[in-house]
């Protein structure tokens, strides 16, 4: 019985020291993100931030092109589709 005692106080222990140094690293991680980002988004000159935020990258732009099926009824019966493009729709 002392044994069994000894053995479950000492599994707790140890879970209660791995749950200890989890949450220590965890926040430790957050507090280091949290001062390198604060560090990486000041607009002073000669960052990397302000050369990109004084002269911005060109704009991407996206294009999406749908086709609608101008025969469903005839699909749904075996035919072969006929598909009409609609588009090119660009977003900025």
């Amino acid at each position: 019985m002392k044994s069994l005692c000894l053995v479950t106080v000492g599994v707790l222990a140890m879970t209660l020291l791995i749950a200890s140094i989890s949450l220590l690293v965890a926040h430790v991680f957050q507090t280091v993100v949290d001062l390198q980002v604060k560090q990486g988004t000041v607009l002073k000159n000669g960052t990397e931030t302000f050369e990109a935020w004084e002269d911005p990258p060109p704009p991407v732009y996206m294009q999406f092109y749908f086709f609608n099926v101008t025969n469903p009824l005839e699909v749904l019966q075996g035919a072969t589709p006929l598909v009409e493009e609609i588009g090119p729709y660009t977003y900025r």
